[in-house]
């Protein structure tokens, strides 16, 4: 079925209005007006969706005020739950409602709608997505919204929106561009094998890079998470303390690293240690800034000393039976203790401690005992 006059040379005005928008002749906010008035909507936004832990970013907002439910934004920022829906159901790039994306029933448990579209009296929207979300471009949305007693989109909007998408998805292409994620490089895919969970933080504390055991860490959010992705303790004292030495670690490549015990309420701590990484690698660095590596440790199920082993292993590449014998000597055994408890000839032992020392730097013994201090 063929589009009358009116419709066609309605479509014909709104290519334009895009266009000129893309030539720079029109501001973009006055080209989402448009669509806005053309679509019947209430108000625009236009925004980069949520990508690899990355918040949503907002561009252009057409009548539209987020700041009653500012604080809980972030919350959601990485789990909204209709563009996820959508690209599971190879629905971007089109056209879709949130009804179609997410049964209305369905939506109406979660708590993004609960939380933020009921207070905003949200009634429905219809979202374009120009590039669909890949593995190194994070996308672009244009959504437009309807609110309070307004009826919901209809059919013929939903066929507007699809017939603009190919223009507004040329004329976007160069346009509104969201920070992209490049792949991951052979240095930090190497992190990614690690049981330990591994962080890689820019000095400010962006997160560039989370091997999958900090990932599964993160998404607990007991001591440690992602703010806007920024890297945060739950306590303060500790936020700031993690923050300077991740500062510290950044621009001063040769500096000692440091350690930081960061604990949440019912929570068992976490050791997490700050080090430098070489200032001369490029697939270590952030906006072109050194970066710093966050180890984190559990300490729940070991002792102090035990975890303090650990954090020696994990910077100086000690063997499992090194990170025994140093947890043992940290806790004030003797060699002939630690001899006997291991079922070891203590020339193995005295053999494992020089290596151990020689590892770590260390010129007699006593030097060890540095590994039991902690950051309060």
């Amino acid at each position: 079925m063929g589009l009358n006059v009116s419709v066609q040379g309605q479509i014909e005005h709104l290519k334009g209005v895009i266009s000129r928008g893309q030539t720079g002749s029109s501001p973009w906010l006055a080209v989402v007006a448009e669509l806005c008035d053309a679509f019947g909507a209430a108000g625009a936004a236009v925004y980069a969706p949520p990508y690899h832990g990355r918040p949503v970013i907002p561009f252009l907002m057409h009548n539209l005020d987020f700041s009653a439910i500012a604080h809980r934004l972030a919350a959601y920022t990485n789990r909204a739950p209709f563009l996820h829906a959508a690209m599971e159901r190879g629905l971007v790039p089109g056209v879709f409602t949130d009804r179609e994306v997410i049964p209305f029933e369905q939506l109406q448990q979660q708590d993004y709608y609960k939380e933020i579209l009921v207070p905003l009296r949200w009634a429905d929207a219809l979202q374009m997505a120009p590039r669909a979300p890949s593995a190194t471009e994070a996308g672009l949305v244009f959504a437009f919204y309807r609110f309070g007693d307004d009826a919901p989109f209809d059919a013929d909007s939903q066929r507007l929106a699809q017939i603009l998408l190919p223009h507004l998805s040329e004329c976007a292409r160069d346009h509104f561009r969201a920070p992209l994620q490049e792949a991951a490089s052979p240095a930090l895919r190497a992190l990614d094998g690690f049981s330990t969970p591994c962080l890689v933080v820019s000095a400010s504390g962006k997160c560039v890079h989370a091997n999958p055991a900090a990932q599964a860490l993160l998404k607990e959010d007991k001591g440690l998470s992602l703010r806007n992705g920024v890297v945060t303790a739950a306590d303060a004292k500790a936020n700031k303390q993690l923050h300077d030495a991740t500062q510290h670690a950044a621009s001063a490549p040769d500096s000692e690293p440091a350690e930081i015990l960061l604990s949440a309420n019912g929570a068992p701590p976490l050791l997490a240690i700050i080090a430098p990484l070489p200032s001369g690698d490029a697939a270590v660095r952030f906006e072109d800034h050194a970066c710093a590596a966050i180890y984190l440790v559990r300490v729940e199920g070991e002792t102090q000393y035990a975890a303090q082993a650990r954090r020696a292993q994990l910077l100086f590449s000690l063997t499992a039976a090194e990170t025994g014998i140093l947890s043992l000597f940290l806790a004030g055994r003797s060699l002939s203790d630690i001899s006997a408890e291991r079922k070891t000839a203590i020339f193995t032992v005295r053999t494992q401690l020089k290596s151990i020392m020689h590892k770590t730097h260390s010129r007699h013994q006593l030097d060890l005992l540095r590994f039991r201090r902690l950051a309060p």
